[in-house]
């Protein structure tokens, strides 16, 4: 147990694709796939093909 079991989906941040963070931050999504492969983006992997993004993380990003 993590100890997520009990939170809300509102608790989680709302999460995106890499098309989805791509649009966010108006880049390419190829540009997006660099900067996650550098360590820029900060990610979540839910399964071996599922990888999501927490739009506040990305958020502050674009604060930077």
């Amino acid at each position: 147990m993590n100890g997520n079991e009990n939170m809300t989906p509102a608790q989680f941040g709302a999460y995106m694709d890499a098309r989805e963070g791509a649009k966010y931050l108006s880049i390419s999504p190829r540009h997006f796939a660099r900067l996650k492969a550098r360590g820029v983006i900060p990610f979540k992997r839910l399964s071996p093909g599922c990888v999501r993004y927490r739009k506040s993380d990305l958020d502050s990003l674009m604060s930077k």
